[in-house]
């Protein structure tokens, strides 16, 4: 069993010099797919005990909503972005911080109001040579695969993506998880307080 690990190992190092030029990190969710393809589920044996694998595709609990979202789990993406409507941005006085008024909405078309501060604005590039546009960032409160998470979201026009809720890796780092590129809905809403 210790000759076949070190292979094993060897072998994902290997993988690793290969692809090192082709992944955008170095972190281990750009390669989880080429573990599964090559080690199938051989690679649970070799993941610590707290890690979750999770599908590309997910039904991720968003507390604040109480409702599931369908979500893209992006490991390409820095941080965590989900569809809203912004219906008002009141200033801060006094060094308060700026309060956004935002419409979210599920896949069944159950929308609630939210208000929440503004952490930060993030500047993000268009397609192209569109230029870039600025999105306001709030913190929000999601679960995945049955792990309770906080997060910095951006609030985004997803209208015209698929899934309305996107997973970057600032979430996915958070709850040591591992993508496998070949399966999707692994998890089906593993949180109470939520409507389907």
């Amino acid at each position: 069993e210790a000759r076949q690990s070190v292979l094993i190992m060897g072998k994902i190092h290997n993988l690793m010099i290969k692809h090192y030029f082709l992944m955008k990190t170095s972190t281990p969710y750009h390669f989880a797919f080429m573990l599964f393809a090559l080690f199938g589920s051989s690679v649970h044996a070799m993941l610590p005990e707290n890690t979750t694998i999770i599908g590309t595709v997910e039904n991720v609990a968003v507390d604040e909503l109480g409702m599931l979202m369908a979500a893209r789990i992006d490991t390409g993406a820095s941080m965590t972005s989900v569809h809203a409507e912004i219906i008002d941005i009141k200033r801060g006085k006094n060094g308060a911080a700026d309060k956004i008024i935002f419409n979210v909405s599920d896949h069944n078309g159950n929308a609630k109001l939210l208000e929440k501060d503004i952490e930060r604005w993030v500047r993000i590039k268009k397609k192209g040579n569109a230029g870039s546009i600025n999105r306001p960032v709030v913190t929000m409160n999601f679960c995945l695969g049955g792990k309770q998470l906080e997060g910095h979201t951006n609030l985004a026009n997803r209208s015209r993506f698929k899934y309305p809720l996107l997973i970057g890796r600032n979430v996915l780092a958070s709850g040591d998880y591992l993508v496998n590129a070949g399966k999707e809905y692994a998890h089906q809403g593993d949180c109470k307080n939520t409507s389907s």
